[in-house]
This record gives C-alpha cells, sequence and structure tokens, in this order.
C-alpha cells in the first residue's frame, strides 16, 4: 500500500507529517523534502541525515548507555569562509566544516551553481548555435545528447523551456508583425499549423505559439485602444506666405532664418568696417577688467573670457582664415571706447549680456556667437537698426509674450505697446499679432 504521509524526518527529530499529492510522484517524500534531493551531492547528504534521524526516533525510549570515558583530540580551528562577495566583500563567518571550507550559507549557494550549471552552458551553446544558422532539428539533437551525458537534476525542464523561447523567438516575430498589420488571430493559427504541417516546428511547441499568440493579440488590441483614447498631438501652427513676421516671432530660439541672418550680416559688414588704430593691442584684457568692474560674479567673468578667447583665436568662422569674429570685436570694442558716460556704461553691460548669453550655461554656434555680436550696438547706434525690426530681440521678446499664462487680450495689448516702443510701422502690426 503506498505511503500517504511523508516518510522523512524534520530536523527537529520528529517525523514529517505533511500529506503526499496523488496527482505527482513523489518518491514518499512531500515538496520541501524533495527538493532536498536535486543532484548526487545533496541526496547523499540528505540520505545521511535521515538515517541519523531515524534511529534516534527508533531508540528514543531506550535508556541512553554512558559511553565509557576516551581520551578526545582537540576539535580542529575552523577558519572563515572566504567567499568573495557583492562588492569585493569578503564573508567572515565561521566554516561550517564542508570539504569547500565555506560556510552553510555559501556551500549551498555554490552547490546550486555546480547543479545550475550543466542548464547554463546548455543554453549558451543552443544561443550560439542558433544564431549561426542551425536547424530546430540539429538544436534538439545536440540538446538531448547533452541531456544524457551530463545531468541537468532538477533543472531539465527550465533547460527545455528555455530551448523553446530561443528556437520560437524568429516564429513569434512573424506572428506579432501578421497581428500589428491587421491580420485576424485565425490567420496566425493557420499560419502555425502550416509549420507543422512542414515539420518546421513540432506540435508541442506550436501549442506554445497558439498560446503566446492569444498573448500577442491581447496587447495590440490594448495598445489600439490606447491609441485612440489618446491620438496624437495636433501639428504645430502654420503660418502664410504673407505672415514671415509671425513666423519669427512664434520662433524663440531661431537665429538661421535669412531675415535675421541678413541683418546679422549688414552689422557686422559695418564693425568689420570700424577702423581701429595700431594701438588697440590688449582688447580681451580691458574687455574683462571691464566686466571685474561692473561687479559680476569672478566665476562667471573667468567662464565668459575664456569663451571669448578661444572665439577669438578661432581663424576661420564663416570663410577659410577670415578671422571675423576677432575683427568685429576689435571694432565693436573700439566703436563703444568713443562713446562717454552713461552710453558707454550701458554699452558695456549689453557687450556682457550677450557674451554671457553666448557661453552660458553652454557655448553656442557660430551663427549664436556672430549674431549677439552683432546685437550690442542695436538701440544706440541708427546704423545698426534695420529699417524693419525682425531681429532677435522683437523675435524673443513676441515669443515670451505668447508663451505668458494671461488672457488672448492681455497678450495682444502687450504685443501693441511692444510694436509701439520698437516703431514698426502700423501695417505691419498685424503680421506680427498673428502669432498670438
Amino acid at each position: 500500500m503506498p505511503h500517504t504521509h511523508c516518510q522523512a524526518f524534520k530536523r527537529s527529530g520528529r517525523p514529517c507529517t505533511a500529506r503526499l499529492r496523488t496527482d505527482l510522484v513523489q518518491h514518499g517524500l512531500c515538496g520541501t523534502h524533495c527538493n532536498h534531493i536535486g543532484n548526487e551531492l545533496l541526496t547523499e547528504r540528505f540520505n545521511r541525515e535521515q538515517a541519523i534521524y531515524r534511529e534516534a526516533w527508533l531508540n528514543r525510549r531506550q535508556a541512553a548507555v554512558a559511553p565509557a570515558p576516551t581520551e578526545t583530540a582537540a576539535p580542529a580551528v575552523r577558519g572563515p569562509c572566504g567567499q568573495i562577495m557583492t562588492g569585493g566583500r569578503v564573508c567572515n563567518r565561521i566554516s561550517a566544516g564542508h570539504d569547500d571550507g565555506k560556510c552553510s550559507l555559501h556551500h549551498g549557494l555554490l552547490v546550486r551553481r555546480a547543479a545550475q550549471q550543466p542548464m547554463v552552458d546548455t543554453i549558451a551553446l543552443v544561443r550560439r548555435i542558433y544564431r549561426h544558422g542551425a536547424t530546430i532539428a540539429e538544436v534538439d539533437e545536440i540538446v538531448n545528447r547533452r541531456f544524457a551525458e551530463v545531468p541537468h537534476g532538477n533543472y531539465v525542464q527550465a533547460t527545455i523551456n528555455n530551448v523553446d523561447n530561443i528556437v520560437i523567438a524568429p516564429y513569434e516575430n512573424q506572428m506579432n508583425q501578421l497581428l500589428n498589420h491587421g491580420r485576424t488571430i485565425e490567420d496566425v493559427h493557420a499560419q502555425i499549423m502550416e509549420w507543422q504541417r512542414f515539420g518546421v516546428i513540432s506540435e508541442r511547441r506550436g501549442e506554445i505559439l497558439v498560446r503566446n499568440s492569444m498573448v500577442m493579440l491581447r496587447h495590440v488590441q490594448w495598445r489600439r485602444a490606447w491609441d485612440l483614447q489618446h491620438p496624437p498631438a495636433a501639428p504645430a501652427q502654420r503660418f502664410g506666405p504673407n505672415q514671415r513676421e509671425a513666423q519669427l516671432a512664434a520662433d524663440s530660439q531661431n537665429v538661421h532664418t535669412k531675415e535675421i541672418s541678413a541683418q546679422m550680416r549688414d552689422s557686422l559688414a559695418m564693425l568689420v568696417a570700424v577702423a581701429v588704430p595700431e594701438t588697440q593691442t590688449n582688447t580681451c584684457q580691458e574687455i574683462r577688467e571691464c566686466w571685474n568692474a561692473q561687479g559680476n560674479r569672478p566665476a562667471e567673468v573667468g567662464a565668459v573670457y575664456n569663451d571669448v578667447v578661444e572665439w577669438w583665436n578661432r581663424k576661420t568662422i564663416f570663410n577659410t582664415d577670415d578671422k571675423l569674429y576677432k575683427k568685429c570685436l576689435r571694432g565693436l570694442w573700439w566703436t563703444i571706447k568713443q562713446y562717454n558716460g552713461e552710453t558707454r556704461k550701458e554699452l558695456e553691460k549689453r557687450l556682457w549680456q550677450e557674451c554671457k548669453e553666448a557661453a552660458l550655461p553652454y557655448s553656442v554656434c557660430v551663427q549664436g556667437h556672430m549674431a549677439r555680436l552683432s546685437n550690442v550696438m542695436v538701440g544706440f547706434d541708427e546704423a545698426f537698426v534695420p529699417p524693419v525690426p525682425v531681429g532677435e530681440i522683437l523675435q524673443q521678446k513676441m515669443a515670451a509674450i505668447s508663451e505668458m499664462n494671461i488672457s488672448y487680450e492681455k497678450q495682444i495689448q502687450m504685443a501693441e505697446e511692444l510694436l509701439a516702443e520698437l516703431k514698426v510701422p502700423v501695417e505691419q502690426h498685424g503680421n506680427w499679432l498673428a502669432a498670438f
């Protein structure tokens, strides 16, 4: 008559009372004690301990006979475990007396790793040969041969599952493409049946693909429902052919448009044309002393000065060996020095602001550096004011107004005041205000 309860003993020395399941072959052991016989080493240790527990249980009612006094040798001194742990730390627990000299924790870890190693090696081999063109039949033949040569213990089923996932991955990709392109689940199942009929995959793996296809279908349906509930954002606002100013006002970062580039080149040509005397030989140092005198933070002054020196030493800006940044900065600084009083102080502050924006928090592009040099004199010298103010200053201010969290009427009011302040012709106001 088969056993109905576990035949093993607990570590307390008492019999295990767990009932056995009738639908599994457990060899007279419950699920807990089955985990102790995964490989030869664990099975041998389990049987040795169970023999001791069983003998003690059978002799529990017999009087203990005092052993004859004998001389006992001094117990051997056990050293530390010495296992290298995460982060390079060394385990300092005392050895549990195992042959490997490890503590109980790391001894069990090494035993489990040794039991898992055949599975790991088999999976790595399958990945490598399948990637290099091996057929499924060749993969199965190699796996079966390794099962016969190398004991996999309790990891046989885990090895089989991993091998199945590797070999059916290309077919799952084809199924996913079919569902994403609007094919039905019946079409996918028909494709799986065709693979089985031509012997591409086995019947067992075909059942796995059928189960996985249902999961793929639910995912595709969920994604389609999500797309319906969350449509893509509306495209950016488009402007008509006669609303170029509105397009510029709605773009707060663009310094590469043809209008601004033409304005910038005109201003740079004026700076290059300035007749700078040969006695002007220490431009960068004079500018740095000026910025320090303004009370700016030394760290910021140093960073901006280094950026200025770097661009000063660049030989090519727009054309080969034109040294345009150096020529423009020399002309600009000499022009600023021709002013006196508050006007010069304001120009020096403007130069600091423009150079700082070009250098911090990161150094901008060539176009950005040159555009900021051309902006310094705007508003101070009539020669630097374009006939239609579509430069970067007006562009950024209009964009800033459009981004404010205020009412539409207030935005229009502020924009009209800005246009009036900069003396933009009234007939052009409509084009600028179209950005709102």
